[in-house]
């Protein structure tokens, strides 16, 4: 995730001609999620109420690597957070016309723990969380058979086009509609 983040903001500054009018994007990296959301947690109270988090659109990426599970999480459970449904229908309709089908349909709710969309949501920011990787927890979830021989270039190359085509829609949804806020 962070490798992509990375990529997808060095492509834009590569191409600004391809940058969205009147986007700023930033490379938000925080830690600390799998200790209890921490950094997202101390993020969204340290600029509660300032620019940074007005008008924002998060798209939170997870591990790019099992091709057959490309997902958007819509919700998390243990965090009773439910995602933002335009980004949700964003991140499907990226899917469907990349051709990319998977296993899941798509669509999970976070299978454990908590994701750093949780907080983001929670301070007004539309946030979901893109993934690529199998939802069985002990097929991802820091266990021996999380290695990096799962991630092949062409997956890790999905998930970059998959990420700019929602930036896209996102330009288009706020040039036809404004900003919304979280819809749940």
């Amino acid at each position: 995730g962070i490798g992509l983040a990375y990529a997808v903001t060095k492509y834009y500054k590569e191409n600004p001609d391809k940058m969205p009018k009147n986007c700023r994007i930033i490379d938000f990296n925080c830690g600390s999620e799998e200790a209890g959301l921490r950094g997202s947690m101390a993020f969204t109270k340290e600029h509660k109420g300032e620019d940074i988090l007005k008008n924002a659109w998060n798209i939170n990426i997870d591990s790019v690597a099992d091709e057959d599970y490309f997902e958007v999480v819509i919700k998390d459970d243990w965090q009773f957070t439910r995602f933002d449904t335009d980004l949700e229908k964003m991140f499907k309709d990226s899917f469907k016309e990349l051709g990319i089908e998977s296993k899941t349909g798509g669509c999970i709710h976070n299978p454990v723990g908590g994701c750093d969309s949780t907080p983001l949501t929670r301070a007004g920011v539309k946030s979901v969380t893109f993934a690529a990787q199998n939802p069985v927890l002990t097929y991802y979830y820091h266990t021996f058979r999380d290695t990096p021989d799962r991630f092949t270039p062409e997956t890790v190359g999905k998930g970059f086009e998959v990420i700019l085509k929602v930036i896209e829609k996102i330009d288009k949804f706020q040039q036809e509609n404004g900003y919304n806020g979280p819809r749940k």
